[in-house]
């Protein structure tokens, strides 16, 4: 009898608690308890179409609100979003569907003439800040899961806007299996993972709002009785969501990083280093000729902090997102260190002096210091995005898909044609470097310290 009790006790509360979130990521808060809508906004008039059925968000793309999607209580700014979502079945067969290329554009037949084909289909998507043209989809296009619609079919957007928005690889499971989206929203740029695979990297979505709430979408509609256009006949379990920092705006100040990681170490055990070349004296770095100094590994996504001083003269530049340390100068970003208290750095181009994104972005205003005088660099570089603070201010932020051109910037000045690649077409990830003496004139550093975001 005490046997059958334990028995009856575990059946219950397994039915009771077997849809309770259990197993949240590490540093994750949950959008789904399972068993309740709590967190989300049904809408008004839906009659029961979005529900919660076997500790699942299932919806069957009949609802009868104006207002048909699901959205968070909530808006958010940057995050990282998990979701595990299916397609339950594809009742509707789309005739008319493209094949995308790698650019964004549909592909085209000997006569010019859009090439269509006939897919069982059924969409829907998550939405991002309260913005429905800002839609990962779910679908069973060929292009795959992933893609921003939107985005990509908006003719007013750059090339590399509509060609970074296209998946890069189809990972979708079987229809009716379950699939698992990572979604990361840094600024204006996403971050697709779809089982496991990066479909979306890095893509810059202009104008997307700030903040705002997070969607399922509703798609589809019937015409006596019959789907006419791709129902929403999906199911959402697993809804996780990570806050993460906006550190430009949230960041007044330099940081204390004296317990970060040391970019560069005493007995230069994380670097590649010319020989001979770079040396510590106590604790200041210097070189004494104009051969650069790496990480020993790439980097992306990080709050570099460091101190420099410059000589009567001086010229030198902290390198980000290098791809090739032989031939950097094209295949990096330099953020700029020059005395602009020298007549050469003066009278030159305003980005070419100190805190410029060197030959592509002026600083907004000069902050730097006499020679002599230690000056103080925080650079964030997230995502595609590369923030400079000089001496306490910020002084430069730069979107690297905002310079498509290898000739002129955005603002229309000229860039120098030894940077003769578009900023828009480098990795935002890469080895850190740091210039040596050049032109003559030395330069010091200290206390240079990484910290991974």
């Amino acid at each position: 009898m005490k046997h059958l009790s334990i028995v009856a006790i575990f059946i219950f509360v397994s039915i009771h608690f077997g849809h309770s979130q259990t197993n949240i990521p590490e540093g994750f808060t949950s959008l789904f308890d399972g068993e309740s809508f709590n967190h989300w906004k049904v809408p008004e008039g839906d009659n029961g179409h979005w529900k919660v059925l076997d500790g699942v968000i299932d919806y069957d793309a009949d609802s009868e609100a104006e207002e048909k999607n699901l959205w968070t209580e909530k808006s958010y700014r940057n995050f990282v979003l998990q979701v595990d979502w299916r397609i339950k079945t594809t009742p509707y067969v789309n005739p008319r569907v493209p094949m995308i290329l790698p650019s964004g554009l549909h592909k085209l037949d000997e006569n010019g003439e859009q090439i269509r084909i006939a897919v069982p289909d059924s969409d829907s998507g998550i939405l991002l800040r309260g913005q429905p043209k800002s839609q990962v989809n779910i679908w069973c296009w060929p292009t795959g899961s992933g893609e921003v619609y939107g985005y990509r079919m908006d003719q007013d957007m750059p090339a590399n806007v509509r060609s970074a928005v296209v998946p890069k690889v189809h990972a979708d499971n079987q229809i009716g299996d379950w699939n698992r989206f990572e979604i990361s929203v840094i600024g204006e740029h996403l971050t697709v993972n779809l089982n496991g695979h990066t479909v979306i990297k890095n893509a810059w979505l202009p104008d997307l709002p700030t903040e705002g709430p997070i969607g399922l979408q509703h798609h589809g509609a019937k015409r006596d009785g019959e789907w006419v256009s791709p129902p929403s006949l999906v199911q959402f379990k697993n809804i996780y969501i990570k806050e993460l920092p906006d550190i430009a705006s949230e960041m007044t100040d330099h940081p204390n990083s004296s317990e970060w990681m040391n970019l560069i170490a005493k007995d230069f055990s994380n670097t590649i280093a010319p020989a001979g070349v770079w040396y510590f004296n106590n604790d200041v770095l210097t070189a004494i000729r104009d051969e650069a100094i790496w990480s020993d590994r790439a980097y992306h996504d990080y709050i570099l902090d460091l101190e420099f001083q410059t000589a009567e003269g001086s010229n030198s530049g902290v390198i980000l997102h290098c791809s090739d340390m032989h031939e950097w100068i094209p295949n990096s970003i330099e953020v700029q260190i020059a005395d602009d208290y020298a007549p050469q750095w003066a009278n030159s181009p305003k980005n070419w002096q100190c805190g410029a994104i060197f030959g592509h972005l002026a600083a907004t205003h000069s902050t730097v210091r006499k020679p002599g005088e230690w000056n103080r660099y925080t650079i964030v570089a997230q995502a595609r995005m590369i923030h400079v603070m000089l001496n306490g201010e910020w002084i430069a932020h730069m979107n690297m898909d905002q310079w498509t051109d290898a000739k002129v910037n955005p603002d229309g000045s000229e860039i120098p044609e030894w940077l003769n690649k578009p900023v828009a077409t480098l990795k935002a990830h890469g080895h850190i470097g740091l210039q040596g003496k050049h032109a003559g004139a030395p330069i010091f550093f200290r206390n240079v310290k990484i910290k991974q975001l």
